[in-house]
């Protein structure tokens, strides 16, 4: 069997307050790890540890961007943009 190395190229998004975010505009500028379950009324994403978090949430009170989660390999906690 032959194993072979590849890149993927994700966009990542920074908000209008340069937050880290999940998406720019939906349906068309959303990151790729990005999903809903419970019939599209809830966020979340692949990479979601269930025993830290059970979906993304928005800042604004829920109105705002997405906030990625803990265990996003986007965006990596330490990192300043």
């Amino acid at each position: 069997m032959k194993v072979e190395k590849f890149n993927l190229v994700v966009d990542r998004y920074i908000d209008d307050q340069n937050n880290h975010c999940c998406a720019k505009h939906f349906p068309d500028e959303v990151c790729i790890f990005y999903r809903t379950t419970h019939f599209g009324t809830m966020e979340t994403c692949v990479f979601i540890d269930p025993l830290k978090e059970s979906h993304l949430d928005r800042r604004n009170k829920g109105l705002g961007t997405l906030i990625p989660c803990s265990n996003c390999p986007i965006w990596n906690r330490n990192e300043n943009i």
